[in-house]
């Protein structure tokens, strides 16, 4: 059985994005952080084994928007803004009324290099985009950016 790239992944993301551990909350397979007023989750799935291969999944997920109910104009806009995404899918959670900017990598022992310097550079964009769009398509939609104080602060 290999090591689990999944985990050897995340902790080597968190450290090639300079987390700092105050800015930082781990969490099982994972951690979130705050590159800025909105969180971000960095988690890897479990091995899985598919024929004589493993890899795991690796997830970056930023918060975006929230107090978002399901309406028509929701659904379309989610439909839309999925058409002009560059590395994260937008994905309405209708149980936690918010919307959050997702991606996702397999990862193995064979192409961990290169998919950590993949993952380092979704992670910074998504949480640029986050940033940058969430005050906009806020006031479009009636809604909230989904800003959140670190809890130790």
């Amino acid at each position: 059985m290999s090591s689990d790239a999944g985990l050897q992944l995340v902790s080597a993301l968190q450290s090639q994005l300079q987390v700092e551990p105050e800015w930082c909350v781990p969490f099982d397979r994972g951690f979130q952080w705050w590159p800025g007023n909105l969180s971000q989750r960095v988690w890897a799935d479990p091995l899985r084994q598919v024929g004589s291969h493993e890899f795991s999944r690796l997830h970056i997920e930023s918060d975006f928007l929230r107090n978002v109910d399901e309406s028509e104009t929701i659904s379309k806009f989610t439909a839309y803004a999925n058409r002009l995404t560059t590395v994260s899918a937008v994905v309405f959670h209708q149980a936690e009324r918010c919307i959050r900017l997702h991606s996702s990598i397999c990862v193995s022992d064979e192409n961990l290099e290169a998919v950590l310097r993949l993952a380092s550079t979704i992670a910074h964009l998504q949480a640029s985009d986050a940033s940058c769009k969430s005050l906009g398509f806020a006031e479009m939609l009636s809604v909230h950016p989904d800003t959140t104080a670190h809890p130790a602060t």
